[in-house]
């Protein structure tokens, strides 16, 4: 029985059951991981980093803001004279309140009962800033490694060549020897990266599944997007401030009501026995009032100042972001600038030594520790490119973080062509 077609076929089922239990690992899927499939501390679990971080009233609840009454004080005063419970009098008096006045109070009901958890909120967004941090560590990884592994089999290989040629008079054994400690040096630093990016991604509940990064951008994207006008958010303090705003304006309204409130009472009063009932022991009052408190004016005032003071800071806060935001511009289109005059230069350089090397395989024999010089230098080159990359990247987001962009755009955007 021919047993081979049999064994190539065990192989392609376990090839194919190797390949459906890996999955690939993008940025969108790195993005909408739910919070609570992470080891990474999160402000709310139960949602979606992709989701945003959505600020939490304070004080909601089921119950809603209680309607606010149209009576607003029951006043109830009894006075004797000689201690003749017959000569007793009594006063009911009721203070009411005004439709504008209640609509004011509603509103400020709702203002307070509305508030946001402004600490939640930005524990979520510096979840979102983490989530960005840790994309930019995998690809830090997943680049390097793949650069290391290439200089490792080319110095692999120049050691070979330096081995055989071992025993001559001219032999540089030095050479040979620092050949053999960077490769050690490369591969215990392989190790820590294989064990780093195991780490990080079991954290996230993907351990054993292989990174994509085909859409990660550019430096010259990144300058892109950062030059954008949209790029930008609104601070916790800023939000802060617009809250404190909009519930400033809301008890003005209301202090503006009272102030509006002419009147003040209407007030039913028994006292002593007389023949005529209605005219003698029972009589109906109403007063009226004009509103000329300086406690009032002073309340008003207090809240107008605090609403200034809040508005120039906002105004501070939107200079300083957009200043913050224009130097971040333009040091990354110097970097970027720079960062391209460097690759342009290496790639002239490669192609001058791929032509160098060509004439010399044409004169004479191939020399391979000559091929392996210019690849090592590739490689080399490459990773220095790699790195100019990472801290470009870097201050983009620190740049976006500071500006508050990166919590607009949970789902990865500025790291996604």
């Amino acid at each position: 029985m021919n047993v081979r077609p049999l064994f190539f076929l065990v192989l392609l089922l376990l090839a194919g059951s190797t390949a459906d239990g890996q999955r690939t690992i993008t940025a969108d899927r790195f993005f909408a991981i739910p919070a609570g499939q992470t080891l990474i501390p999160l402000a709310n679990p139960a949602t979606s980093v992709a989701s945003g971080p959505t600020p939490i009233a304070i004080g909601a609840s089921s119950t809603g803001v209680p309607r606010m009454p149209w009576i607003e004080r029951y006043v109830f005063r009894t006075e004797t004279r000689d201690f003749d419970p017959g000569s007793q009098e009594f006063t009911m008096r009721l203070l009411p309140s005004t439709p504008g006045k209640r609509r004011a109070q509603q509103n400020l009901g709702r203002a307070r009962e509305s508030m946001p958890d402004f600490n939640a909120a930005e524990r979520a967004c510096e979840v979102i800033e983490q989530r960005y941090e840790d994309w930019l560590d995998l690809f830090a990884l997943t680049q390097e490694k793949a650069l290391l592994e290439q200089l490792l089999a080319v110095l692999q290989d120049r050691e070979t060549i330096l081995g055989k040629m071992a025993g001559s008079l001219d032999f540089d054994w030095s050479e040979l020897i620092r050949l053999r400690t960077t490769r050690t040096d490369l591969t215990i630093r392989l190790g820590e990266m294989n064990a780093e990016e195991n780490s990080l991604l079991t954290a996230y509940g993907l351990g054993g599944d292989s990174l994509l990064f085909a859409d990660f951008p550019t430096p010259r994207q990144l300058s892109l997007d950062v030059a954008d006008s949209s790029v930008g958010g609104s601070t916790t303090k800023s939000r802060e401030n617009d809250y404190d705003l909009s519930l400033i304006e809301t008890e003005l309204a209301l202090e503006r009501a009272e102030q509006k409130q002419y009147f003040d009472f209407l007030q039913f009063k028994y006292r002593g026995p007389n023949d005529d009932f209605f005219r003698e022991r029972f009589s109906v009052g109403l007063g009226f009032r004009i509103p000329n408190d300086g406690n009032d004016r002073l309340k008003v005032r207090e809240l107008e100042i605090e609403r200034e003071q809040l508005e120039i800071e906002q105004a501070t806060i939107l200079t300083e972001t957009t200043t913050m935001r224009e130097e971040v511009s333009t040091r990354l289109r110097a970097d970027v600038a720079a960062y391209a005059e460097r690759e342009d230069l290496y790639a002239e350089e490669l192609a001058y030594f791929n032509e160098l090397t060509a004439q010399i395989a044409r004169a004479t024999a191939t020399d391979p520790d000559l091929l392996l010089n210019v690849r090592e230098r590739q490689v080399r080159n490459e990773l220095r490119l790699l790195d100019r990359r990472l801290r470009l990247t870097d201050d983009y987001l620190k740049g976006l973080r500071e500006a508050s962009a990166l919590c607009a755009e949970p789902g990865g955007t500025y790291l996604r062509r």
